[in-house]
């Protein structure tokens, strides 16, 4: 019997052992991470000049990283959703794969929204709105867009025009359409 407890000892001594070094490993893990992020130079400022320059990988990469380096305020929080938002409509722009472009216009609406919601970065409020409004028409959620579309009306007259485009379809689209309301915008 005492071998058989010494034994269960020598077990139970190895399995806390493991768990200490897992926790531990992983909060080295968490510090090296944020760390390497914050000596990469990776800021939101980074990943939307990426965004600005067409590098749409490295733009949703470094945006990505961001909230696991650091504590994020609202700010940053709807910077980061709007870079991969904006990031994945682009992309989903020039992509043929036609049976999965609603569902990818989608993540991206997902993402403009939280922008939309917690803050729009300075200066891109106009491109959050028109690029939220698009996605929402192209994965087919034509009430949803209306709100942020209607937003576009005091912006420049290019957004304007775009905004009108896209209300005077999505009102088309709406269940019952909305005619009226569509040849307004058309």
């Amino acid at each position: 019997a005492p071998l058989h407890r010494f034994r269960r000892l020598l077990i139970l001594g190895g399995c806390v052992l493991f768990v200490v070094a897992s926790v531990l490993g992983t909060a080295n893990y968490v510090l090296s991470l944020r760390e390497t992020t914050l000596q990469e130079g990776l800021t939101i400022e980074a990943a939307l000049e990426k965004l600005d320059e067409g590098d749409f990988a490295e733009a949703r990469r470094i945006a990505r990283l961001l909230p696991r380096a650091s504590n994020l305020s609202p700010t940053e929080l709807g910077n980061v959703h709007f870079v991969i938002g904006a990031a994945t409509t682009l992309e989903t722009d020039g992509t043929w794969d036609e049976p999965n472009r609603a569902g990818l216009y989608g993540l991206a609406a997902r993402h403009l929204e939280q922008s939309y919601k917690f803050a729009m970065p300075n200066g891109r409020e106009e491109a959050v709105r028109l690029l939220l409004g698009r996605c929402l028409i192209e994965s087919g959620q034509y009430e949803a867009s209306l709100a942020p579309l209607l937003e576009v009306s005091s912006g420049s007259p290019v957004a304007q025009t775009e905004a009108s485009r896209m209300l005077a379809i999505a009102y088309l689209k709406t269940s019952p359409p909305d005619l009226e309301k569509a040849g307004l915008y058309a």
